[in-house]
């Protein structure tokens, strides 16, 4: 009695779905994830004493260059 063998079949891991488990194995470690919160350094905060209001001057200068290459500085004529 002869047996027959088995012609040898190869089994391929199958990489389609690998990406699949990779993707849903990040999304599980993040969302199972531990966040530790900063709370950062105590800082005091000045206090005033006496409430002024500080007025600002602005000082601007205006410059404007005529199609003749003429140059005025708060209109004047330079």
């Amino acid at each position: 009695m002869r047996f027959r063998r088995k012609v040898g079949v190869e089994t391929a891991i199958p990489t389609s779905s690998l990406s699949d488990i990779v993707f849903l194995l990040l999304i599980f470690f993040m969302v199972s994830t531990v966040f530790v919160r900063y709370r950062g350094l105590p800082v005091e905060l000045p206090s005033a004493k006496k409430i002024e209001r500080i007025e600002t001057k602005r000082h601007i200068t205006y410059i404007w260059v005529t199609a003749e290459g003429r140059i005025c500085i708060d209109d004047m004529i330079v």
